[in-house]
């Protein structure tokens, strides 16, 4: 920042700034217990389908949004994941009781039409 306003030729405020300190704790995570209340608190399928896949397929919320279909394959446990960090595409592995509420959605969502497509 310092360095934004000497290129404007403001030398006299000189911003300081702090360093946050060092954690070299270990993360929380959640028990198995949690997950468990988790799922069970959800209750719009969609929503439920969401968080499993999220949770089971280690994904970030950005890899969600970019699955299609096609990208299911729920006989061998798999999701294709595209554009995932650093632009690459890859396949991750989920649970059974995932593929289960997966196919219990795919069977009652609606069809979607953008673009006439």
């Amino acid at each position: 920042m310092a360095g934004y306003h000497r290129m404007l030729g403001d030398t006299q405020s000189e911003l300081k700034q702090p360093f946050l300190p060092t954690n070299n704790r270990i993360p929380d995570y959640f028990s198995e217990d949690d997950v468990i209340r988790i799922f069970a608190a959800c209750y719009n399928l969609k929503h439920l389908a969401m968080l499993q896949t999220l949770f089971y397929g280690c994904q970030r919320a950005s890899e969600l949004c970019n699955l299609d279909d096609g990208d299911l394959d729920l006989k061998s446990l798999t999701l294709r994941i595209r554009e995932a960090k650093g632009g690459k595409d890859g396949i991750v592995y989920i649970q059974d009781v995932c593929a289960r509420t997966l196919r219990q959605y795919l069977a009652i969502k609606p069809f979607l039409v953008i673009d006439g497509r």
